[in-house]
This record gives structure tokens, sequence and C-alpha cells, in this order.
């Protein structure tokens, strides 16, 4: 049997752990528990971490979006004949792509560990599901902070469309993309030990 509260860590942004803000990792590399691993399942695709937070499961997965946007053009770039219209439409379509994979393999993880763990089973229930990127590695002028938010909003909404048509309204409560400073504020500082939320 899986004992849960060894995936509990404190939470990394761009390699930094979050003082007092902890979740469940997913995708661990040794030394670190790879929930994947313990489940069978081998390095699927899946979210950095899970926790529960006022009664929803959310996925967080971290990314360096505005970068992973910039080199997916200039390797986009590189085609002829393609004009900038085509080259976001790609670019977007690629990322989502990415993180669909990540949310539904995230769920496969979530569903063999609470098939192998009965405090998993408990905690997760029948819950509502949010999927939350969060953007680190941002430092930018007011401007490109405008245009960061409309690609954020951009994509935001094509996920969540895509996640709710294939999972349903029922089970997708929410896509959030936010920059690490956003996200940080959204945290319940206590650690969600799973004791605690049954």
């Amino acid at each position: 049997m899986i004992d849960l509260e060894k995936f509990l860590q404190l939470i990394e942004l761009a390699g930094t752990p979050l003082q007092n803000h902890h979740a469940y990792l997913m995708d661990g590399t040794s030394p670190r528990p790879d929930m994947r691993k313990d489940v069978d399942l081998g390095t699927c695709n899946c979210c950095d971490y899970f926790s529960i937070i006022n009664g929803v499961v959310v996925l967080i997965e971290e990314t360096q979006l505005l970068r992973q946007i910039e080199d997916l053009k200039n390797e986009y770039n590189s085609l002829r004949g393609t004009d900038q219209n085509d080259q976001m439409k790609f670019v977007y379509k690629y990322i989502r792509q990415e993180n669909r994979l990540k949310a539904y393999g995230s769920m496969l993880v979530l569903c063999r560990l609470a098939a192998v763990c009965k405090d998993a089973k408990d905690l997760l229930g029948s819950k509502k599901y949010k999927f939350w990127l969060v953007v680190s590695g941002i430092n930018m002028t007011d401007a490109e902070e405008f245009e960061a938010k409309r690609i954020f909003d951009n994509l935001k909404d094509h996920l969540y469309s895509d996640l709710k048509s294939v999972l349903g309204k029922e089970m997708v409560d929410d896509v959030e993309i936010v920059p690490s400073h956003v996200f940080v504020g959204k945290l319940p500082t206590q650690a969600p030990f799973y004791q605690m939320t049954l």
C-alpha cells in the first residue's frame, strides 16, 4: 500500500522551494518521490503537483510559458511561407495539446493512486478538478504584461473548453493561467495533510 504522505513536498517554482506551501508531488525525479512510478505508469505526461484547495482537486503545472512561446515561434518561423497568424495558431495549438496531455495524464495517475492508496481514495472522492498553469520567469514592463495577459486569457479559454468537452463540465471546475507571484497568493499556507481534509 502506498503512503500518500511521502508525496507531500514544498512546492518549487523555478527550482526554488516556497516556504510554508506544500502540495502532493506527482512527477518527481530521484531522490524525490515519483507518483507515476509508484502507481506503475512509467514516465507518462502529468502535472507537477496536485493539492486540495477549498474542496477542489487542483492540478498544478509550472511552466516558463512566455519563453516557450518565443522558442516555438522561432522554430516555426524557419518554415517557409508562414505568416504571423499561422505561426501563432500553431504555437497556441501546440501549447494547448501539451497541457491537455498533462491534465489527462494527471487524472490517470490520480485514478491509479486512488486504486492502490486508501488515503488518496478518501481524499479525492468525487471532487471537481481545476487546472492551474503557473507561469514563472516573468519580469516585464507594463506593456509586455498587458500582452502576456491577453495571451494567457486566449490560452485559458481554449484549454478550458478543450478539457470540459472531453472530461465534462461536471468534472472540470476551472482553468487558470497565472504568473507565479499571483499563484503564491492563491495558496493556503497550511500543508494539505489528508488527515485535515477528510
